[in-house]
C-alpha cells in the first residue's frame, strides 16, 4: 500500500506524526495517526536512514498500515492500561484499536462529532 494522500475534496484535521498502535500489549508499531472528516489513518512512515533509496525499495516508503472509515466508528474513549492513558476506538466491524498518542483528547473530540447519539 502507499503512504497516504488526501482524497478529492478531503481535508486533514489532525495530524500526529508520533503515535503508536498497540498491536498487541507487548507489540507497539511506531506510526503516524491521520484525521481527516472522512477517515482515520494509521501509517508507518519512511524510514529516515535510508529515504533516499525509497525509489528503489518500495519496504523504506511510508505505507498505510490500516484505515478507518468515521462512518464505521462507534465509541472513541480515554482508557487506563496500567499506568498509561490510550485511545481506544471501536468499529463496527472490527475488534477495537488501541493507541498512543499525544492527541488523544483533540482526537476524541473530533471523533465524537460523527459518532451517531443513542437515543
Amino acid at each position: 500500500m502507499m503512504g497516504f494522500q488526501l482524497q478529492s475534496g478531503e481535508k486533514l484535521l489532525i495530524n500526529d506524526p508520533h503515535a503508536k498502535w498497540m498491536m498487541g500489549e507487548m507489540k507497539p508499531v511506531e506510526g503516524r495517526i491521520r484525521l481527516t472528516g472522512e477517515r482515520l489513518v494509521f501509517e508507518k512512515p519512511e524510514h529516515g536512514y535510508f529515504s533516499f533509496l525509497k525509489v528503489l525499495f518500495k519496504g523504506l516508503g511510508s505505507k498505510i498500515i490500516f484505515e478507518i472509515k468515521r462512518s464505521e466508528i462507534i465509541a472513541v474513549e480515554k482508557v487506563e492500561v496500567g499506568k498509561k492513558a490510550r485511545l481506544k476506538i471501536e468499529t463496527k466491524f472490527e475488534r477495537p484499536k488501541m493507541f498512543e498518542t499525544m492527541k488523544m483528547d483533540t482526537i476524541i473530540g473530533e471523533l465524537r462529532k460523527s459518532i451517531p447519539k443513542a437515543e
